[in-house]
């Protein structure tokens, strides 16, 4: 197990949903996932419900429609860090992109913004002071993978290639074609076209979560309330992933990793 203490600029580091039913989405994820909540109030900013496994944070959660919110329907939002949050934002909308809830600060925790990308995706950035992002991915019951899906892979690529410094590598993901975000020799996200079961969810930025058993994962996620969207399947290289829609209609997946 690794607790990270900080984020690389550039790199995926914390993630946060937006939900039109904060409680039952604390239960239901609290069930799902073991985790521990606790309610951040701010009269400036609503409230952010932290979860965390063994005081280590995860993810937040919130009512959609707050200020620093760009959700209007529920949909989890991937944070990438930076090292200027403002100069990201100028740089987001110079290269074709829309700066969808401008650089706010987020009370003591960090600084952040959401942008658009020119192919209709939102992801945040987040700059960071108290809070550095999740203290734990990659491993159960965590953030693990981080995927683009956009019928226009070739303009994305350009615009996080000049935002974030990540280049692309192609490769097949089973019969379809499929795009590796990289900065640094190492993977960052992923990117690919919709295949049919997935055109309602394009384009958007997708989360999964790490489990020890994807196939028993999904099950219990569907008797707390969820839709099994695709099915557990054998993905070459990456694992065993499930795809699930939660009780207010944010879409996420679920991966048992291959390990190499």
């Amino acid at each position: 197990m690794t607790r990270f203490t900080e984020h690389d600029p550039g790199t995926f580091s914390w993630a946060d949903l937006g939900t039109t039913d904060p409680a039952d989405a604390q239960r239901f994820y609290g069930e799902l996932f073991g985790w521990e909540m606790i309610d951040d109030p701010s009269e400036e900013h609503g409230t952010y419900t932290f979860c965390f496994i063994d005081d280590d944070p995860i993810v937040t959660l919130h009512q959609t429609g707050q200020e620093a919110s760009a959700a209007t329907t529920p949909r989890w939002t991937p944070y990438v860090t930076v090292e200027d949050v403002d100069q990201s934002a100028k740089t987001a909308a110079a290269l074709g992109g829309t700066v969808v809830v401008e650089p706010i600060d987020m009370n003591d925790s960090g600084r952040t913004a959401m942008v658009q990308d020119p192919t209709g995706a939102v992801i945040a950035l987040w700059k960071a002071r108290e809070i550095i992002g999740a203290q734990r991915m990659s491993e159960p019951r965590t953030l693990t993978r981080f995927e683009l899906l956009t019928p226009v892979t070739d303009g994305a690529a350009a615009f996080y290639q000049g935002l974030f410094g990540w280049t692309t590598r192609s490769r097949k993901k089973g019969r379809r074609p499929y795009a590796l975000f990289m900065a640094g020799g190492r993977f960052r996200g992923g990117m690919m076209a919709p295949q049919p079961a997935l055109e309602e969810l394009s384009p958007a930025w997708l989360v999964s979560f790490e489990a020890d058993d994807c196939d028993a994962l999904a099950r219990r996620a569907v008797g707390l309330g969820a839709t099994l969207t695709v099915p557990p399947r054998d993905i070459s290289g990456a694992g065993r992933a499930a795809l699930l829609t939660d009780p207010q209609g944010a879409p996420f997946s679920i991966i048992t990793s291959a390990r190499s």
